[in-house]
């Protein structure tokens, strides 16, 4: 009997194309003694892709595309896997919106006789999608303060980290956004401190990254 089994990466990045392997065994031809069908070594396999759901999403739900040698295939509503149009045997694909998603590779042998006595099987891979972080500012600073004031501000927190979690960071400059006069680290906090020693206009840079980009923000 067949046994399926994918391969592929846990994460990726919208509008960044991946490749599912399938690496699945076709198994072994039976012959049903006494029956006019047999199972033979002709394998098909149809692909699925569910969201964090269970929702199935179809080809033109536009949150995936395909690459150009990949084609889902079909179970055609039946359970036998000779009357399925099969699909590629791997699959290239990119997701178009960030999320948790899961794709599924049925695949079966083919059958004379309609048999249902030919074993199907199936395996999924599970891939978190990130993307570029959006720095949102979450409190903003004030226009003025006094010399020797702290000034506290902060970010919007990703709501979407795969395998590298987002960073945040704040950068301050003078009023030419030249001249940089401090620069945080990267880290997993987004709340900020600050407190100015002179005098002047100043313009906060709050930076977001994590493994699909970098993006910042001004105040």
């Amino acid at each position: 009997s067949p046994s399926a089994l994918l391969n592929g990466p846990d994460s990726t990045c919208t509008e960044t194309y991946v490749t599912i392997m399938d690496d699945s065994n076709d198994g072994n031809m039976v012959v049903a003694i006494g029956n006019n069908f047999n199972c033979d070594l002709s394998s098909l396999g149809y692909w699925t892709i569910f969201d964090d759901k269970g929702t199935l999403l179809d080809s033109t739900s536009g949150i995936y595309t395909l690459g150009t040698s990949s084609f889902m295939g079909n179970s055609n509503s039946y359970p036998f896997p000779a009357l399925w149009t099969a699909g590629s045997t791997d699959l290239t694909i990119k997701f178009n919106f960030s999320g948790n998603y899961t794709i599924v590779k049925h695949i079966g042998l083919t059958a004379f006789g309609g048999s249902t006595l030919c074993s199907i099987d199936s395996d999924s891979i599970s891939i978190c999608v990130d993307t570029i972080p959006e720095t949102i500012i979450a409190v903003n600073i004030p226009d003025t303060v006094c010399l020797g004031t702290m000034i506290n501000t902060s970010v919007f927190s990703d709501s979407i980290n795969c395998n590298s979690p987002t960073q945040y960071r704040l950068s301050i400059f003078d009023s030419t956004y030249f001249t940089p006069v401090y620069q945080g680290l990267l880290t997993s906090d987004t709340n900020f401190s600050w407190t100015p020693t002179d005098m002047g206009k100043y313009i906060f840079e709050y930076t977001s990254e994590n493994q699909c980009g970098t993006s910042s923000v001004l105040d």
